[in-house]
């Protein structure tokens, strides 16, 4: 996220963790502002897309190839 203040940039992250490598498999919560990504890395991460932080995130023994969250939200 990047804000102008007196013509000089300021850069704030978005978030402390990401994937090392390709997202394989994304999904979107339709009642809560939730959506859910599954990478090379054999990670499932929760992410909130309103405050741009990662809610939940937790490591696989295999390879993930696809996933979904329920529309609330809550599966």
């Amino acid at each position: 996220m990047i804000r102008q203040e007196d013509s000089d940039l300021v850069f704030e992250y978005m978030s402390s963790s990401f994937h090392k490598g390709a997202i394989t498999s994304m999904d979107v919560a339709t009642s809560k502002s939730l959506f859910v990504t599954a990478g090379v890395d054999r990670f499932i991460r929760v992410w909130n897309y309103i405050t741009l932080l990662e809610e939940v995130a937790k490591e696989e023994y295999e390879e993930i190839m696809c996933i979904s969250i329920h529309p609330t939200g809550s599966f």
